[in-house]
């Protein structure tokens, strides 16, 4: 299947937007294209796929956001470029769409790769805790903390497993701090 045939029914829908009736119906389709096109450039980068990969997943294209996450990290790979951001990215992708296997697959090559970033071990606790594995996420979201420690977010995240987990007095310690560092 080529481009046109991918933006058929969005070229549909602009062309009867515009109402431009009295051209022949392929002149109509051809302009609609020709916008479509400028509004849809090819991606270059990894950033590009990335953000592509965000707006199709938004648009709940999980297949096709997929596929631009996961070129996205090919090509950060082959630039030779450290993959961990964009190896969370398609974790978070996956974990969206239910792929918890995958989405876990990728944090742990995340934090294989980069084991000093906090962000890998963040996504992981949130993986876990969605599955109610909150021992493992209680541990991922400790490591998270020690990793970034100014992180209120991380800090609210441990609070919460723990309260969920039965450790109140730990929650609240965390919690508290969540505050002091972002009030």
């Amino acid at each position: 299947m080529n481009q046109d045939d991918d933006l058929a029914p969005i070229a549909e829908e602009v062309t009867q937007e515009t109402g431009d009736h009295d051209e022949p119906e392929d002149a109509r389709q051809t302009d609609a294209y020709a916008v479509l096109s400028e509004d849809t450039e090819a991606p270059k980068t990894p950033q590009d796929y990335l953000r592509q990969g965000e707006k199709i997943l938004a648009e709940g294209n999980v297949n096709e956001a997929l596929d631009r996450y996961r070129e996205a990290v090919r090509l950060t790979r082959a630039t030779g470029q450290d993959d961990t951001d964009t190896r969370v990215e398609l974790g978070d992708a996956y974990a969206y769409s239910g792929q918890g296997l995958n989405a876990y697959r990728q944090y742990k090559r995340a934090i294989k790769q980069s084991p000093r970033k906090a962000e890998p071990y963040f996504s992981l606790g949130e993986l876990y805790q969605r599955y109610g594995r909150l021992d493992a996420a209680i541990a991922a979201f400790r490591q998270a903390v020690r990793l970034a420690s100014a992180n209120a977010y991380y800090r609210y995240k441990l609070g919460d497993a723990l309260a969920l987990f039965g450790d109140l007095e730990g929650a609240i310690s965390e919690l508290e701090e969540a505050i002091h560092l972002k009030p």
